[in-house]
């Protein structure tokens, strides 16, 4: 709807049915948010059955040897007038990270709570107004036979939130959301961007 190459010179679309000036508004106030050099952002198509308005973004690390990202993320936001029961609010941001693991930080039986605590963290350090937040944190464990071998991590953990906001400001989530998808990408190994962070590496 509103990204092209960067969200500082994109301009929304006019699509069939205009959007309402509040949603177009929450929209433009990702163009305050600075993308880290790290990660390359694009739009993607945003769900059309969840909500009558609704915005995607899609965030990944650089591709390794292997031509894929360690870390990949999605930003989507939701807008209904009529503010849902469930919702609480008229916007409800979902977001989903996947990234690969270190094998001795994803064998951590402790490694869900970690992971669930940087969301909060992420939303804490930018002051993001969160409502109903709840998610999930999947840990996938490759395992090879036959002579497969595998090039890089064989653990892979995937978090999934979502919250409502009663602001259309929307600024300190999209920062918070891409907070994460650095910290995932740099949790890969204690070589990476966040090494002497003081961060879970």
């Amino acid at each position: 709807m509103f990204v092209t190459e960067t969200l500082h010179s994109a301009v929304p679309s006019t699509p069939v049915n205009q959007p309402p000036a509040e949603f177009l508004e929450a929209l433009l106030t990702l163009r305050s948010v600075t993308t880290p050099p790290h990660l390359t952002l694009s739009e993607i198509p945003a769900p059309k059955r969840i909500a009558p308005f609704a915005a995607a973004l899609h965030a990944q690390s650089p591709i390794e040897d292997d031509d894929l990202p360690i870390a990949t993320g999605r930003f989507i936001i939701l807008y209904n007038p009529e503010a849902p029961i469930e919702w609480g609010a008229k916007f409800r941001i979902i977001t989903q990270i996947r990234s690969e693991m270190d094998a001795h930080l994803g064998e951590d039986p402790l490694l869900g709570q970690v992971v669930w605590s940087w969301l909060h963290d992420a939303l804490d350090k930018h002051s993001a107004s969160v409502r109903t937040l709840n998610g999930t944190v999947t840990r996938e464990h490759s395992e090879t036979f036959g002579g497969l071998v595998l090039k890089r991590s064989e653990i892979e953990v995937e978090l999934k939130a979502s919250w409502s906001t009663d602001f259309n400001d929307l600024a300190p989530h999209f920062s918070a959301w891409l907070d994460l998808v650095t910290q995932a990408y740099g949790n890969l190994d204690p070589d990476s961007v966040l090494a002497g962070s003081g961060v879970y590496v």
